[in-house]
Order: C-alpha cells, then structure tokens, then sequence
C-alpha cells in the first residue's frame, strides 16, 4: 500500500479539497485496511486546515481508496506550506510509501505598503503629535518591517518639528501601524510649513506609496495696522485711513469723542466699510481704505476719533486715534 503526494491552491475564502490517493500494488483476494492520519508540517490545523484521521478499507479487488482534506482559504500573503498524512497499522498488506505530503499553494500577492498624509495644528507651546498612518494591503503571515525617515520642507527640523529615523513592524496579520513626529508649538504668525515623512526600506513587503507629507497649520494671529486722518470743517469732522493689510467687505469701528468737564464723552459712533484692497506703496500687501464723517459738535474746541478693527480668524484687533 502506498499514498501519493497531492496539491491544492488555498484560495481566499471556504475551503478546497486535498485528495490523497492510497493505492495497493495489485488486487488481493483478503480485505486489506490501513490506518491515517494527518500531521501538522509548515502548515498548522486548525489554522490551515482540518485534521483528519481513520482507516482505509480496500474491499478484495479493490485498488484505490482516497484520503481527504480540508484546506481552508484565506487573503493572507505566506509562503507554501505543507502537511503530512502519514499510514501505519496496515491489515493484509505492506506499507511501501506511508508518507503523502501535501502542498498547499499560496494564491495572495505580496502586501504593500503605503503611508498617508498627516496634519496638526502647532500650538503655541509645548509639542503634539503628527500621526502617519502606515498600511498593509492585506494580511502576511510574515513580520513586515518599514524604516522611515523625516526631511525638511518649508518646515524645518529642530525648530519647527524633530528629526525622526525610526521603523515600525507590522507582527504576521496586522495591516496597520503609526508613525509620530513631534511638532514644535510657538506664537509667531506664518504660514502653514511643511514637512516629509518617507519610506527607507522595506522587509517582507512591497512598496505603493512612500512618500508623505506633514502639514503643520498656523494657529496664530497676524497683526493688523490701522491709520486716522481727521480734518476739521466748519461744521463737519472728516475721517480717512487705511487698514493693512485689506479687508474689503468689513468695517471698522468710528468713535467720535469730544473734551466735556475734564472727561472725553462720547458723541456719535460709526461703523465704515472697507473698501477693496490696492497695494498702494507696492510692498505686496494690500490695504483697505475706509472714510466717514461726523457733524462737528458745537461750543468744543477739542475732539478725538478712536477708530478700531475688531479682528478675525487670521488678524489681531488694532486701534489708532487722533
């Protein structure tokens, strides 16, 4: 009696059937029987596939027989694997080959690796953490390892964020894992910077997408400027200025005051729109001019325009006067 060897493709999901064929060398006229049993090799049960065990019976004229195994599917990257299905104990016959391996044939490409884009918001002190996160494709049954390395872009290491050489390592069926960078806080308007994050080398894997981008956002403010013209008339106060840089659409706050009893009083307030930005003194920087004017109060010799922008998202408040 002998068993031949036998192949199966894993697939990726349920199972497929491995056949083993137990054959005697010529017909008997006696019952023949045989005892099997499946054996773990590069392959594990139940992982892999499912245990099986009995005993063969070749009826008299009886040739073949056959053993059957499970194989179960999956989408994880690994390399063939095998198992054994081992005869023992044999009844009217001999063992010739008591030994079947079986193959089974991994059908999953190879996992690749690819790391996204990561933004944070700086802060104004202190440090937080850029995550990038890293994935497989699929499962492996290997450990991936991935070696990173930071580099400059707008932003620079040291100042803006720190340097990182570093490597996670995905353990056999994991498909992600993060990669940190510490990004500096401080309070000085500026852009947003930027900064890369790349692959270096690769263990047990391919490479899709190597390359990331930190982004690190702006969180403070940027000053404002404002000017004040008052010229006095006869019977009107005309106001004028400029705020740098332009905000055309909004408007600053008007305050007339005029000198009553040793205290400044207030007399009227406005609210004038600022006018669409013109680069006026070719800096690159537009400004928004706005004017208005106020009845000049009657039986004062001083008065005093406070003029104010309150500020937005990306622009301190400021005030001036005169």
């Amino acid at each position: 009696v002998s068993i031949a060897d036998a192949s199966v493709t894993e697939g990726d999901s349920g199972t497929v059937t491995a056949s083993f064929d137990v054959v005697l060398s010529h017909a008997s006229a006696a019952t023949a029987e045989v005892d099997f049993a499946t054996a773990n090799g590069t392959a594990s049960e139940p992982g892999d596939y499912t245990a099986n065990s009995g005993r063969l019976t070749f009826a008299p004229g009886d040739l073949a027989e056959t053993v059957s195994v499970e194989v179960k599917g999956d989408n994880r990257y690994e390399t063939d694997e095998d198992l054994a299905v081992t005869l023992s104990s044999p009844s009217n016959a001999l063992l010739a080959d008591a030994s079947g391996r079986g193959l089974i044939q991994n059908d999953d490409a190879s996992p690749v690796v690819s790391v996204a884009n990561a933004a944070v918001t700086e802060g104004n002190s202190g440090s937080v953490e850029a995550a990038f996160s890293l994935s497989l494709s699929h499962p492996s049954s290997q450990a991936v390892t991935v070696a990173y390395a930071t580099s400059d872009d707008s932003a620079l290491g040291g100042s803006d964020y720190t340097t990182v050489t570093g490597e996670v390592t995905f353990s056999a069926g994991a498909t992600s894992r993060t990669a940190k960078v510490e990004v500096m806080g401080d309070t000085v308007s500026e852009p947003s910077e930027r900064f890369h994050l790349d692959v270096a080398s690769i263990t047990n894997a391919d490479l899709s997408d190597g390359a990331a981008l930190g982004t690190i956002a702006n969180d403070d403010r940027a000053a404002s400027k404002l000017t004040v013209k008052a010229r006095k008339r006869p019977h009107r106060i005309r106001v004028s200025g400029l705020l740098t840089p332009a905000h055309p659409g909004m408007r600053v706050k008007v305050a007339l005051r005029k000198r009553s009893g040793g205290r400044w009083v207030l007399v009227r307030t406005k609210r004038a729109l600022l006018g669409s930005g013109i680069d006026r003194n070719s800096d690159g920087i537009k400004e928004s001019a706005y004017r208005t004017k106020f009845l000049r109060p009657a039986k004062t010799k001083r008065c005093r325009v406070v003029v104010t922008f309150k500020g937005d998202a990306d622009h301190l408040r400021s005030s001036n006067r005169t």
